[in-house]
Formats: structure tokens, C-alpha cells, sequence
């Protein structure tokens, strides 16, 4: 009676786990979150060539690379660290309700010297978990999607597409898989690529051919790579970054759950044991 009831009480546990992971997993969503609380992204400029910028883009070459690099200066480093994740945003560009999430960091500035104790500044990004919502947004503008964009709200061009390209869902190659992209972008695994995409509300932007990449970590969705090449493809600029994990690691779910299962399982059978 005592076996019956132990190998009863075995399969009851084991059950439960299997129908409650089974459960848990039916909930996540296609793309989900993957950096972690803690982490920490840092860019550094590696390459900044002066002449072969100014014939990309012109004799305001250095603001135009500061507006979407953030620093022209050969070691000038850049850093984030996440300190919240609200991982069920809901946002209505007045379109319909989409699923977004939002990471909020702390920013230390670019800079050529050390990082104080201290952030600059504290900001936030959002990042929709359908690339649909994505496409729905640029189809307002009346074109695909190009991280070059604005999306307008109430006739202001207040949202720049490529800061919802800094943090990504994951899988990534995935999502930058599933969105229609503008003329002259193409998805390459988790690798986003440009060649003479036109800069939709600034046709002129770039006066010759040009290529841009951006590559993204799979396992935490963040930009950690970015070079601009010139029409004879010599990478004119770069931006190198890393993404560095809380010391502390966070952890799956599932993972957790199968920790404490078989955790549960060895007391069961250890107070079975002694009975």
C-alpha cells in the first residue's frame, strides 16, 4: 500500500509539472524579451574616416554621423545599463492597441575618458513584439519599413524608427525576417544590411552608393555591431559594441521551474525513504 501510494504520489508531481510548463509555454509570446535586468551595452567608435564621410554625406558630415551614431571621436565610448523591464506595454499610435515592451536604462554620454560612478541621464526604449505593429506604423507614411523613418503621431514626426531597433525581441533573425523592408534593406540571420537606402524624409541625405549594417546579438536582441562603407566598400565608420550580463544572471522560467521540480521530487523521495 505504502509503494502504491508513493509511485501514486511520483506520477501526480510529475504530471502537474509537465501540465503546468506546458501552460506556462502556451502564454509566451512568439518574440519575447531578451536582454536581462542588469545588463549593461557598451559602443565604442572604432573607425572614423573624415574624408570618406564628407564625400558620403557632405560637408555636414559630422552632425549627420553624430545624429545617427551619437559620436564622431576615434574612442569615444558609450554606456547603458538596464535597470527596469516592463515587459506588457500596450501602445495605440492611434491605430489599434499594439504589444510593446520598454526598457529603461541608465546612460552614461559618449565620452573619450573613463565612466563616472554616476549616469548622465536615464531614458527608455520601446520595442513592439509584432513586427507587423512595425509595418503597420511605416504603412502610414505610405512605404515599407526603413529604420531612416519617422513615424508621425497627430502630423508630428516624433518617433525615429531606429530607436525601436536598439533592443530587439528574440529570435531575432526572426523578426528582422518577418518585416517588409523598404527598398535597398535585406535580413541576413541577425543582420540588418542597407545598400543606397534612401532616407525617406531626406532623399539627399547620402550624395554616393553606400552600405550600412547593424548586427544584433541572438541572445539578447541588443545592437552590437554598426559600419558605414563608402561605394568602393572601405568601412568609412564603426561602432563596436558589447553587451555584458549582470553578474548575477537571470534566469528562463522554464528553467526555474525545472529546478524546483527536481527539488520537490528528491524530498519526496527522501521522506518516502524513511517511511
Amino acid at each position: 500500500m505504502v509503494k502504491k501510494s508513493k509511485s501514486f504520489l511520483i506520477g501526480f508531481v510529475f504530471f502537474s509539472i509537465i501540465v503546468f510548463n506546458l501552460n506556462v509555454c502556451a502564454q509566451y509570446p512568439t518574440y519575447k524579451v531578451g536582454v536581462e535586468n542588469g545588463s549593461e551595452f557598451i559602443r565604442e567608435v572604432t573607425i572614423v574616416d573624415p574624408v570618406g564621410l564628407e564625400e558620403l554625406l557632405g560637408p555636414t558630415w559630422k552632425s549627420k554621423t553624430e545624429m545617427y551614431f551619437g559620436s564622431t571621436k576615434i574612442g569615444a565610448k558609450y554606456k547603458e545599463r538596464v535597470i527596469q523591464i516592463y515587459d506588457n506595454e500596450t501602445l495605440n499610435y492611434e491605430l489599434y492597441p499594439m504589444n510593446a515592451f520598454t526598457i529603461r536604462t541608465e546612460v552614461w554620454d559618449w565620452a573619450t575618458t573613463e565612466f563616472s560612478s554616476s549616469p548622465d541621464w536615464i531614458t527608455g526604449y520601446y520595442t513592439f513584439y509584432d513586427p507587423n505593429d512595425v509595418q503597420a506604423l511605416c504603412e502610414v507614411n505610405g512605404r515599407n519599413v526603413s529604420i531612416y523613418d519617422w513615424w508621425y503621431r497627430e502630423g508630428n514626426p516624433t518617433h525615429f524608427v531606429a530607436l525601436y531597433f536598439i533592443y530587439l525581441p528574440i529570435p531575432v533573425d526572426n523578426y528582422l525576417t518577418a518585416i517588409e523592408w523598404d527598398t535597398g534593406w535585406t535580413v541576413s540571420g541577425n543582420n540588418l544590411t542597407g545598400v543606397n537606402a534612401v532616407a525617406p524624409r531626406i532623399p539627399t541625405w547620402f550624395l554616393n552608393n553606400y552600405t550600412i549594417t547593424l548586427m544584433y546579438d541572438h541572445a539578447s536582441g541588443v545592437l552590437i555591431y554598426q559600419n558605414l562603407q563608402d561605394n568602393e566598400s572601405n568601412i568609412i565608420f564603426e561602432v563596436v559594441g558589447k553587451h555584458i550580463f549582470p553578474t548575477i544572471p537571470g534566469y528562463d522560467l522554464p528553467i526555474l521551474l525545472y529546478m524546483i521540480s527536481l527539488a520537490l521530487i528528491c524530498l519526496i523521495y527522501i521522506i518516502m525513504k524513511k517511511k
